[in-house]
């Protein structure tokens, strides 16, 4: 027997006076389970796979969630055969005036209408924020994936044979503790386009100016890229494997050949 997990709805399956009700899962989709739980009111509930609302709290259909509560509705969760919620039958001294209704019917459809307009506020606002990450992302007019397909164009930029070298470097770099020149982090490049930039300066020794239009950002950050980069490389590639073992020049005149 299901039961309507709604505070204050006892609706349950197996009722024949219930008999037409459904009850329904909460949804998989994250931010959907969300507006849920935000409209029915529960404190401290994490819905598991047997947690059910009924159909009454969805008059408009199940995509557009529950909407219909005791606590906005003013009805009871008692149902005959066609489905209709029944008023519980009051004393007649205990019946409001006609104009109260009207106040009271007027002020729940306003909190119900203000509920809806704050949930679809908070929605629009989480999709502007993707939508502003992904403009930002769409700003950087070079990056190192629009040429890593092309082992001449690679070539021609970074001096390396091959896209597999660049990651290789990026590899390397991904371990190392990089300090940045500047003492503030370079966040709105990821740290392979970094490393293309660093490269093209190297090879092709383009101006600072070049490649922050290229790379869209300022001179300031194309400095600190290019000096934190090479100095990161000369730690790994020259302090870390090169230099202790490069024979000294005593030990390059024994192996020289008899003039």
């Amino acid at each position: 027997m299901t039961q309507c997990c709604v505070p204050g709805c006892f609706n349950q399956s197996g009722s024949k006076q219930q008999s037409k009700l459904s009850f329904y899962r909460f949804p998989c989709e994250k931010r959907e389970k969300r507006k849920w739980l935000k409209l029915i009111r529960r404190e401290n509930f994490t819905p598991n796979c047997n947690s059910r609302v009924c159909s009454w709290h969805f008059p408009q259909g199940k995509a557009a969630g529950p909407t219909r509560f005791a606590w906005n509705d003013g009805k009871s969760f008692q149902f005959p055969d066609d489905h209709n919620p029944v008023r519980k039958k009051k004393k007649k001294e205990q019946v409001p005036a006609i104009g109260e209704n009207q106040t009271t019917a007027s002020s729940t459809s306003s909190s119900q209408s203000l509920l809806v307009l704050e949930i679809q506020n908070d929605m629009l606002r989480i999709e502007n924020e993707k939508l502003k990450k992904q403009v930002e992302k769409q700003k950087q007019t070079f990056s190192f994936s629009q040429i890593s397909d092309n082992p001449e164009r690679v070539q021609y930029y970074t001096g390396l044979p091959d896209a597999a070298s660049v990651l290789f470097l990026e590899a390397l770099l991904s371990r190392f503790d990089l300090k940045y020149h500047s003492d503030w982090t370079v966040q709105m490049m990821p740290l392979i386009d970094q490393l293309f930039l660093t490269l093209i300066k190297l090879k092709l020794n383009f101006g600072h100016e070049d490649l922050s239009t290229r790379f869209n950002c300022s001179r300031g950050t194309v400095t600190n890229i290019f000096t934190t980069i090479v100095s990161a490389l000369y730690g790994i590639l020259y302090v870390g494997m090169l230099e202790n073992n490069i024979p000294s020049r005593a030990k390059n005149q024994t192996s020289l050949p008899d003039p």
